[in-house]
């Protein structure tokens, strides 16, 4: 077991996640060479052999029993993430497959302890508008487990996003109410985003919830900027095989995070055609 290490989560076979994989990992090495990395994937053929980066078969029995009977796909992330801190390093940062590092992100590991934890950014509490519409059966509800206790869901209650997780093998204990809580939110509501609210709910119990923001990772899951990238990674991967870019992950320099203004507007003008 390593100290510390980076570590990703991909189940299924759909090429565009390992696609987005193999770019964050190269804008990882690109800013952070010393990194150690850890993939848990079911595709594990797609991976050549990369110095520092291990690769660990996600296998469908694996996938199976943590499911049980749930069908909601969420509660493998936060398993496969257990696993990984539980058997392979002792702090773990996860990255979601659609993310971009810009910096150096080495410091973040000494941040992590028992009372402190860090996730992407917070992106607002309950009483959002946008929130308060997505969890309408959901605040005001209470959720009584043996384990998680008692959780009466407020409107002060935060929502994070978790496309970047800083923690250490002291938050093990949580991640049991994390899945139990995530599987109670999700029957209340069709958004996805149960997973992180329940992460983030039990973090900020246990103790102070840090935030790196969009400066440090791009989390490009928002439709468009997703199309935008992955027509770019398309390209890249034209010029050079998935070896060279792993081996050179200076390669990933070439990849625009951000729509130029004629596009943003093409975008936005199609957008509103198809309405």
């Amino acid at each position: 077991m390593i100290d510390k290490a980076f570590i990703y989560v991909l189940y299924g076979k759909h090429l565009r996640y390992y696609q987005e994989t193999i770019l964050s990992m190269s804008t990882l090495l690109t800013y952070n060479p010393k990194a150690n990395i850890i993939v848990l994937a079911e595709w594990v053929d797609f991976f050549p052999e990369i110095p520092n980066v291990q690769v660990i078969n996600f296998t469908e029995q694996q996938q199976k029993q943590w499911l049980g009977c749930s069908n909601y796909h969420f509660r493998l992330k936060l398993s496969g993430i257990r696993f990984l801190l539980q058997n392979y390093a002792k702090k773990i940062i996860f990255l979601d497959s659609d993310t971009l590092v810009r910096s150096n992100l080495m410091h973040y590991f000494d941040m992590i302890d028992h009372s402190n934890s860090i996730l992407h950014k917070l992106e607002g509490h309950l009483s959002r508008r946008r929130f308060t519409r997505q969890y309408k059966n959901v605040i005001g509800r209470t959720f009584n487990s043996d384990k998680g206790g008692r959780c009466l869901i407020t409107e002060s209650a935060p929502m994070y996003n978790s496309g970047f997780i800083g923690l250490a093998q002291v938050h093990l204990s949580l991640f049991e109410d994390a899945l139990w809580l995530m599987e109670e939110v999700s029957k209340y509501t069709t958004y996805h985003t149960a997973e992180q609210f329940a992460l983030g709910f039990f973090l900020c119990k246990q103790g102070k919830v840090h935030t790196v923001g969009d400066k440090v990772v791009y989390h490009y899951w928002h439709k468009q900027p997703r199309k935008f990238i992955h027509e770019q990674i398309s390209d890249l991967l034209l010029s050079y095989s998935i070896l060279e870019l792993a081996n050179n992950p200076r390669l990933s320099l070439s990849i625009k995070p951000h729509r130029p203004f004629t596009r943003l507007i093409r975008d936005k003008v199609g957008k509103l055609l198809t309405k």
